[in-house]
């Protein structure tokens, strides 16, 4: 891949999924630091994600979240709903918008699509949220209670 940034081929390079061991690994030896690290983070992993954001971070890498929606698509009726319910209730938004904003504050691109142009009008209006720590907080508990472990 450094190669292809080389060659003029690409404007930056990524890796996907990785870990902070595999990121150490890699900024070792690589010439070019990745540009992204594209994730799964959601609030039902965000626990386990939590040192790739850190290091990356520290590091300059960009975290791209894919799947920041499943507690709402794949996994409803979990401890998320509450809060985000409430906080929804709070801002006049969808509890998708919610996710998305919260997503940001952990410091992360959202990687989303939809066909429906009213879905991805309400994607880009997240961006205006911007929830208070109380409400990340909230997140990040029910998160916690409800969190995904490692297959």
């Amino acid at each position: 891949m450094e190669k292809v940034k080389e060659d003029g081929l690409a404007k930056s390079i990524g890796i996907s999924n990785f870990g902070v061991q595999h990121m150490e690994t890699l900024m070792a030896s690589a010439q070019i630091k990745p540009a992204v690290n594209q994730i799964l983070l959601h609030p039902y992993v965000y626990q386990r994600q939590k040192p790739i954001l850190e290091y990356a971070a520290k590091n300059g890498i960009v975290i791209e979240a894919y799947s920041a929606l499943i507690p709402i698509t794949q996994s409803p009726g979990g401890p998320l709903d509450k809060p985000l319910n409430e906080i929804a209730a709070k801002f006049g938004a969808t509890t998708e918008q919610i996710l998305l904003a919260w997503t940001k504050a952990k410091g992360a691109v959202v990687v989303t699509a939809s066909s429906k142009k009213t879905r991805l009008q309400g994607y880009i209006a997240a961006g205006d949220i911007t929830l208070s720590p109380e409400d990340i907080a909230a997140i990040d508990a029910a998160g916690a209670l409800g969190e995904e472990k490692p297959t």
